[in-house]
């Protein structure tokens, strides 16, 4: 089994339902959902046999650029990853409010 713990996060990360795309070497691109982001990272929903920890990959939210990443855990058909830069709070906190998760109750 290829699964990973979590490792401990660097700050709280906010929830939203955001459409991306990740691209890894030699990796066709792959449309995934973003749940959670924060300045340092994110978190998506991708089948682990696509990624592996360590693994540098490209994450395109949509509205934005591409970024760099490395993925920090795989697990539960989700994968944990790292920005190589983090982005600006005001950033994060648009992506929160305009794409907030749709929580079911």
């Amino acid at each position: 089994m290829r699964d990973t713990p979590p490792v401990p996060r660097q700050e709280v990360r906010l929830p939203v339902d955001l459409k991306s795309r990740v691209r890894t070497r030699g990796m066709k691109i792959r449309d995934v959902a973003l749940s959670d982001i924060s300045a340092a990272g994110c978190c998506i929903a991708i089948a682990s046999h696509y990624v592996e920890v360590g693994q540098n990959i490209i994450i395109q939210p949509d509205t934005l650029e591409g970024l760099q990443a490395r993925v920090c855990w795989v697990g539960d058909h989700k994968a944990g990853l790292e920005f190589a830069r983090p982005l600006y709070p005001a950033v994060v906190e648009h992506l929160h409010k305009t794409n907030r998760a749709r929580l079911m109750f």
